[in-house]
């Protein structure tokens, strides 16, 4: 649910990692839209979800009052 690195760890690329299979498996499974929710402030990894070709969406659920969300979505092909 949550994705965090040691700092000692980053830059490793794991984070990439975990995002291609993710998205591997989803995609094999049929699912089309992926949705995540991160902090703005968390510029690290709002990059990596943007590399990732993630984009602001609307927020959803427990998200939709909650100032500090900043959710993002990808379709998948």
């Amino acid at each position: 649910k949550r994705m965090w690195a040691d700092p000692a760890s980053r830059g490793s690329k794991l984070g990439a990692a975990v995002l291609d299979t993710i998205e591997a498996h989803a995609t094999a499974a049929g699912i089309t839209e992926l949705k995540l929710e991160t902090g703005e402030h968390l510029t690290a990894a709002v990059a990596l979800y943007r590399k990732f070709g993630f984009q602001q969406c609307e927020p959803w659920g427990e998200y939709v009052d909650s100032p500090l969300s900043y959710c993002m979505s990808k379709r998948l092909t």
